[in-house]
């Protein structure tokens, strides 16, 4: 028996397609006349999600777009406030235990620690006000030079607690300083801002197909129909 077979053709919206190389448009066409590549619907296009669209260098980004570096640096100055808070010394002397954290140390001995906050505090600040790709790209080397500021004014802040350490010292029985887990907090927060800043405002290029890549949504489904009541 012989069987009747209809094809049905790819509704016309699909018509138009677009080569992932070139983005030319063609109608009618199933491969790009150049290329030799599989056109494919505007949507598939790389780079034609708007998540993955590149803004103009002037448009200001939202403010809190974690895009192009932004992400890293507010992740950077948010640790460097943290870490200031947290514990970064113990001294211990014959019973006593003291535990020193920064604004412990910058009210009594290192106040040069208080430059800690103050660069998380700068940071947050040029991030909101610096939120186009051109005027992120301008701060690049700022926000890196500024993260310098952290480990040299801990560098000071650790001189002064072996110093507060002696101070300590009972007789013949010294008082020994232990370095605590805010630092590790603090080496995090200055890796995030020299690797964030110097990203500030980088684009990268859009993704393409190499050359034969043919991706099976470019090619229509085609249906069948039998009349003879086969499944």
């Amino acid at each position: 028996m012989d069987r009747a077979v209809a094809v049905r053709p790819p509704s016309s919206s699909a018509s138009v397609q677009f080569c992932p190389f070139c983005r030319e448009s063609f109608e009618g066409e199933t491969k790009c006349p150049e290329h030799e590549l599989a056109l494919v619907p505007f949507e598939q296009l790389p780079g034609a999600s708007s998540h993955d669209e590149i803004p103009p260098d002037d448009e200001p980004l939202a403010m809190f777009d974690l895009r192009f570096g932004r992400g890293l640096v507010g992740a950077g100055a948010m640790l460097t406030t943290i870490g200031f808070l947290c514990p970064i010394g113990v001294i211990s002397a014959a019973a006593e235990r003291l535990l020193i954290t920064g604004p412990s140390i910058a009210i009594t001995h290192a106040p040069t620690l208080w430059v800690v906050p103050g660069i998380g505090v700068a940071t947050f600040v040029l991030l909101a006000t610096r939120r186009s790709l051109a005027r992120m790209r301008s701060i690049r080397l700022v926000v890196p030079l500024l993260a310098w500021g952290v480990p040299m004014s801990v560098w000071s802040a650790l001189r002064k607690l072996d110093r507060w350490a002696e101070l300590m010292g009972v007789g013949d029985v010294p008082a020994v300083a232990h370095y605590s887990w805010g630092l590790g907090v603090l080496g995090a927060a200055t890796l995030l801002l020299m690797i964030g800043g110097l990203r500030l405002g980088v684009t990268s290029p859009p993704k393409v197909l190499p050359h034969g890549a043919e991706p099976d949504s470019a090619h229509p489904r085609i249906e069948i129909d039998r009349d003879d009541g086969a499944p």
